[in-house]
């Protein structure tokens, strides 16, 4: 299967979880994983349950959400696919961001390391969301808090960031 359509079939999800249809794109995000389950793609699994916790996280679930984001990140790490750390360090984010701002800031900020580090930006779909994020953490801690927690969050090492999501998760 070509990477066009591996992306097409992420899209139908995307296209219902964009309309608000979690239902729906509940459904086309489960059967992409059993598509990429039989033809082995370890990858675009990561990357499917990076898209079920934002479908969780959209439908206001972020509890369950963690699950999703846990497993990519795990995934991604076992694989070396560094996109997927990265999606799953925000996804992870993006749950705890009220719950545990600081945390959330640390793990923003470590993927927006490993983001620079890899050349790899935001995408445009995403940004408007990621920007949304980053103001809803920063104003829960306020300037000060934000600046340091981000700053720590750029020190830590990826083995570092990754123990601190997966405590969370």
């Amino acid at each position: 299967m070509c990477i066009r359509d591996r992306q097409a079939l992420l899209n139908l999800g995307d296209s219902a979880c964009d309309q608000a249809d979690f239902s729906t794109g509940q459904q086309r995000y489960n059967a992409a994983h059993s598509i990429f389950e039989r033809l082995g793609d370890q990858q675009m699994l990561a990357v499917v349950q990076a898209r079920l916790g934002q479908l969780l996280l959209l439908s206001g679930d972020a509890a369950s959400a963690l699950g999703p984001y846990r497993q990519c990140l795990m995934l991604s790490n076992a694989l070396g696919f560094q996109p997927g750390i990265a999606d799953g360090l925000e996804g992870i984010a993006s749950c705890m961001a009220l719950l545990q701002p600081m945390t959330a800031a640390k793990l923003l900020a470590a993927a927006a390391a490993l983001r620079e580090n890899i050349s790899l930006p935001i995408s445009l779909v995403e940004q408007a969301r990621h920007q949304h994020l980053l103001s809803v953490v920063q104003d829960k801690l306020g300037t000060v808090a934000w600046a340091s927690a981000w700053q720590q969050g750029l020190g830590l090492e990826l083995a570092q960031a990754m123990s601190l999501a997966l405590t969370l998760a």
